[in-house]
């Protein structure tokens, strides 16, 4: 994986939250489409890291760290 293909990765991940949140109907299914994307896919980019060189690194881990930080803030927002 390179930071080309992370990038692509992480706005599928935006626009799944936009998705289940105008799909959510209650806010149950808000919080566990939330916790599905955070954990489950979020989590998976993060661990991905490791696949980077070292210098590619830090820019990964910051543009994931900023998607995740967007993305509870749209839940949070949608909440």
């Amino acid at each position: 994986m390179d930071l080309k293909e992370l990038e692509t990765l992480l706005d599928r991940i935006k626009a799944e939250c936009e998705s289940a949140i105008g799909e959510s109907g209650t806010l149950d299914a808000l919080r566990g489409a939330e916790s599905k994307l955070t954990k489950g896919s979020l989590s998976d980019a993060m661990k991905s890291i490791k696949k980077f060189t070292v210098e590619q690194r830090g820019t990964a881990g910051k543009v994931i760290n900023l998607t995740k930080k967007a993305v509870k803030e749209r839940f949070r927002e949608a909440q």
